[in-house]
């Protein structure tokens, strides 16, 4: 018997700032190891240098590969926090407003014309909300607590990662 997987075995380059936050996912469904002892299909990783994640099936069959390299351009390491409420324009993608009231929308939109993922994240890293959209998208904050969070775009195999202050 075999098993045919479609997509799975990815390779994946990430460049980060120092400190931030990362969420790596294996590209299938079944049993995990990863190169850090973790066995669950998603980690959160805070890499302090350039570091490869490694993650394989229970039988070594199929692996991702995470790099991840620690980007040192100033433009890189300043806050993600920009003036005037609008993020700094990434490739095709737009977070508005980084510091939002509570209760207010944060406004998702990307000029590319594929599915994406987008994902809530809390300080820690865990997901606390997912949306598939295309084009745009808005994400309530009436039920955050006041505090920081991460909006994780996926996209083609690479993530662009926002920062966004929810206040009273």
């Amino acid at each position: 018997q075999f098993t045919i997987l479609k997509d799975a075995g990815k390779k994946t380059d990430l460049s980060v700032s120092t400190g931030t936050p990362v969420t790596l996912v294996a590209s299938w469904m079944g049993a995990y190891r990863w190169s850090n002892g973790a066995t669950s299909k998603s980690i959160l990783v805070t890499p302090g240098s350039n570091t490869t994640y490694i993650v394989t099936d229970e039988f070594g069959c199929i692996g991702d590969t995470f790099n991840i390299s620690i980007a040192t351009s100033l433009r890189s390491i300043r806050p993600a926090v920009a003036t005037e409420g609008i993020s700094e324009k990434r490739a095709f993608t737009q977070v508005y407003p980084t510091v939002v009231k509570r209760g207010s929308d944060i406004i998702v939109k990307s000029n590319e014309k594929e599915i994406k993922e987008v994902l809530l994240l809390d300080l820690n890293g865990r997901i606390i909300s997912s949306h598939n959209f295309n084009g745009s998208t808005r994400l309530n904050t009436t039920n955050l607590a006041i505090g920081t969070y991460f909006i994780q775009l996926k996209k083609k195999g690479r993530f662009d990662l926002e920062r966004v202050i929810v206040t009273n």
